[in-house]
């Protein structure tokens, strides 16, 4: 079955910052850091990343990841509340980046 390509979006980070409650109780337990020092803004990238890699789990799971292509993109950055090193800027300012990632086990 061939399929010209479906779109997961995925609002974390965008608007109102959310988290599961214990990746949130996991990430408010640690001591700031230098660069995060947001407990809530961490919980939300990590679900976010897990969320990533369900996707990915379940595409394994269904014989599906040998032939399907997996892009992961992102717009300019993130916003003030991560860092950005080595890159400079965020979202928002004059440097505008494109990040792409790409994904296909039988390319891997």
């Amino acid at each position: 079955m061939m399929s010209c390509g479906n779109l997961v979006p995925h609002y974390a980070i965008h608007s109102g910052h959310q988290a599961l409650a214990a990746t949130l109780d996991r990430f408010q337990a640690k001591m700031p850091g230098v660069q995060h020092h947001n407990g809530l803004y961490a919980a939300c990238e990590y679900d976010l990343d897990d969320g990533a890699g369900i996707l990915l789990k379940k595409l394994a799971d269904l014989g599906l990841d040998q032939n399907t292509l997996v892009v992961f993109t992102s717009d300019n950055g993130g916003t003030q509340q991560s860092s950005q090193e080595p890159l400079r800027g965020n979202k928002g300012c004059q440097w505008c980046r494109i990040v792409c990632g790409l994904t296909r086990r039988s390319l891997m």
